[in-house]
């Protein structure tokens, strides 16, 4: 079990969760050098909801106004801002047979994604796995939600 899951026994809210950062980043703020796309504005995650006929996760659009997408700590985190080198729709584009099924948010560096489930245009707060070998069908995740990918994917993820 993580040890920020043994500090927390639960899953940390969403002001925890900004509270663990902050304390990572203010210890370890090389782990968070890497490159990233500035905050988006919930203006244009809004636009690009309504362009895209789909609505984000809370949690993922928390994090995509306070930190926004790219590299983060030892994980990374796609853009639905389609002008973004981390542009989501690219890699959605690798997964035609899921497309409206699955949304992909990250990968493992090696062609699997870490995705959302969408049912009737809403990506649901639930992460799944998506293997390239299996094209892209869905599979259960080790991670709950968004929040969990970002505890275990990103800041703690032995």
């Amino acid at each position: 079990m993580s040890a920020l899951y043994v500090r927390y026994k639960k899953m940390p809210s969403e002001a925890e969760l900004a509270q663990i950062v902050a304390d990572r980043k203010a210890k370890h703020p090389f782990h968070f050098e890497a490159e990233r796309d500035e905050p988006l504005t919930l203006e244009s995650i809004t636009r690009i909801e309504r362009d895209h006929d789909i609505r984000f996760p809370a949690s993922y659009v928390q994090h995509l106004t306070t930190e926004g997408a790219g590299d983060f700590a030892f994980g990374s985190v796609y853009s639905p801002d389609p002008q973004s080198g981390w542009n989501l729709w690219k890699e959605y584009d690798y997964m035609p047979t899921m497309r409206g099924c699955l949304l992909p948010f990250s990968d493992n560096g090696c062609g699997d994604y870490y995705c959302f489930p969408i049912i009737k245009g809403v990506c649901e707060d639930r992460v799944v796995w998506a293997d390239h070998e299996e094209d892209y069908r869905e599979r259960d995740s080790e991670m709950e939600n968004f929040r969990d990918f970002i505890l275990k994917g990103c800041l703690d993820p032995a």
